[in-house]
């Protein structure tokens, strides 16, 4: 932990950002996949397991007597 702190604290001087510790790891955390080139399967993932959770698949859930 100690590591990563010392590296949102860097970035966050180094731009001269005006935001706290929580702003600036979520802004770290959005760059790796961005710099991975993984963004689009990176926000992908939340939206599909909504989706599974809001629509199950019926066929899961067959009614039994």
């Amino acid at each position: 932990m100690g590591q990563s702190n010392a590296a949102v604290g860097y970035a966050h001087s180094a731009i001269g950002a005006r935001r706290g510790l929580p702003g600036a790891e979520a802004v770290l955390r959005l760059r790796a996949p961005v710099a991975n080139r993984d963004l689009d399967p990176y926000l992908r993932f939340p939206a599909a397991r909504e989706h599974e959770r809001a629509y199950p698949d019926p066929q899961k859930f067959a009614l039994t007597a």
